[in-house]
């Protein structure tokens, strides 16, 4: 295990003493996006996700990935005008520092992350 974090830390480490000049990071980035999540059943989940990370210099930072998914597992009605819907929501939380380097315009980037999922059913 401490080889990996040795070899790990030389990959992300060695370019930045290589390296010249280079551009500065963005001080902050931001992402949201479409989720579809497929699974083996006949209905899928959607979603979306949104990500934000704070550099605190060109190859450290922390990452904050927040997502939602959703879907109807049931829904019939028993008599008219009257239904009953059964929903699935699922939430991920995920937090965590962030390693990058830059190889010209390519950037590669490596995330720890600590997760809190949740999962909810609602019946409405």
């Amino acid at each position: 295990m401490r080889m990996l974090v040795v070899l790990t830390s030389l990959i992300f480490l060695l370019p930045a003493v290589v390296a010249a000049q280079e551009e500065a990071a963005p001080r902050a980035t931001i992402f949201g996006g479409y989720s579809y999540l497929r699974n083996s059943g006949s209905s899928s989940f959607n979603g979306w996700e949104g990500q934000g990370t704070f550099n605190f210099s060109r190859h450290f930072g922390i990452t904050a990935d927040i997502n939602g998914n959703y879907r109807t597992l049931a829904s019939f009605s028993l008599l008219p005008g009257v239904s009953v819907t059964a929903n699935q929501s699922v939430y991920n939380f995920l937090f965590g520092p962030t390693a990058t380097t830059s190889f010209g315009r390519t950037s590669v980037f490596g995330h720890r992350w600590r997760n809190q999922p949740s999962h909810h059913w609602r019946n409405i």
